[in-house]
């Protein structure tokens, strides 16, 4: 009888699990295990609040980590909240971090920032210090009036001159050219001009000729969508037209050109935004804003149209004011929401629909507790 037979090796499966292994290996060594630990500016954070208000702390992070996170510990971590939370960062990178004081809130408050990178942290002590606003006594300051301004919707573009199903052609010893002619009222007005047509056939035996004004703004066997931007004019002679065939005398040269437009682009007047600036006092123990805006009706188009106020981009005020003046006191925004203020602060005025506002005067004042 004979004996047992060993079984085969399998090379293959040798094979497989060496490079497996060696992947693995790649892998562990490729990977970064620790990064530059960042720096982050400023090394401490103090606030002196009020309960129940809110405040916005920017830090800069400077680095080369390509991934950080942002947390926070100890009693002030239900009131923060990070902006980004999540980031890399090469070179610097700026993050705001907010704070939401409870209305229960009193005393002094500590806690940490941190930032966890591939490697480590970096904390940020945080210092609150939360008094009570029935102690103190309500002080005011007038912001810089920010003068006259006109809120101005209108259309973002419009076509001042248009014709389709252009024919030209050019033979021996005929042929013709189209002319689209357009005009301007105002070219201060104008953002962009630009003549735009789509040919849509030709046989290209010899170049399509565009001018305007006289002059050569296209020559080409060009085909579909064409754009060529102008000059800002008040008047456009466009001319369209072609060579002829060559030696190909018998024949002609064609172009169909299914439209052909003038198109103006409008500067946006739609808007107006302000900076402010604001002390440190007059954020940490800030109570309100008081808006006064006073319209000219001469500029003002009637009905009213919507009228949209942005503070630090968080809207203060939608709708159609009274028809000569809008006063208005101003703690959070529209949703409840805190201002989050800085000591740069932006405030914009915007008409929402079509219209116009001439405002005679804007003065905004804040009132704080001190």
């Amino acid at each position: 009888m004979k004996g047992q037979e060993k079984p085969a090796v399998d090379e293959f499966a040798f094979i497989l699990l060496g490079a497996v292994i060696f992947i693995a290996i790649l892998a562990f060594v490729l990977t970064p295990t620790s990064e530059p630990k960042p720096l982050v500016e400023p090394r401490s954070i103090v606030l002196r609040t009020l309960n129940g208000s809110s405040r916005a702390v920017e830090i800069v992070v400077y680095g080369n980590n390509t991934q950080i996170n942002m947390s926070s510990e100890g009693i002030i971590s239900g009131w923060v909240d990070f902006s980004p939370e999540s980031f890399s960062v090469s070179g610097s990178k700026r993050v705001t971090i907010y704070f939401d004081v409870p209305k229960t809130a009193f005393g002094s408050y500590s806690g940490k920032i941190i930032l966890k990178y591939i490697g480590g942290e970096v904390e940020i002590p945080v210092s609150v210090e939360v008094t009570r606003e029935i102690t103190e006594i309500l002080s005011s300051r007038l912001i810089e009036p920010f003068g006259e301004f006109r809120l101005v919707y209108s259309i973002p573009s419009q076509v001042i001159a248009e014709n389709s199903d252009i024919y030209v052609y050019r033979g021996v010893f005929d042929g013709n050219s189209v002319s689209l002619v357009g005009n301007l009222s105002d070219t201060s007005k104008i953002k962009r001009i630009y003549l735009e047509f789509l040919i849509e056939e030709s046989n290209k035996k010899n170049d399509l000729v565009v001018k305007v004004n006289d002059d050569v703004l296209y020559k080409g066997k060009g085909y579909g969508l064409i754009q060529l931007n102008l000059t800002p004019q008040k008047i456009y002679n466009v001319e369209f037209s072609c060579g002829g065939p060559g030696l190909a005398f018998w024949s002609e040269t064609y172009y169909k050109i299914k439209y052909a437009k003038i198109v103006a682009e409008m500067k946006s007047e739609a808007s107006k935004e302000f900076t402010f600036s604001l002390a440190d006092k007059e954020i940490d123990n800030f109570d309100h804003f008081r808006l006064s805006v006073l319209f000219d009706k001469q500029g003002t188009t009637m009905p009213l149209k919507d009228l949209e106020i942005r503070i630090n981009n968080k809207i203060v005020y939608k709708g159609k004011p009274p028809i000569t003046a809008l006063i208005i006191d101003i703690e959070k925004d529209i949703l409840g929401n805190p201002l989050y203020l800085k000591n740069e602060n932006t405030i914009e005025f915007k008409i929402l629909e079509g219209g116009s506002y001439s405002i005679s005067s804007a003065e905004l004042e804040v009132y704080y507790l001190s």
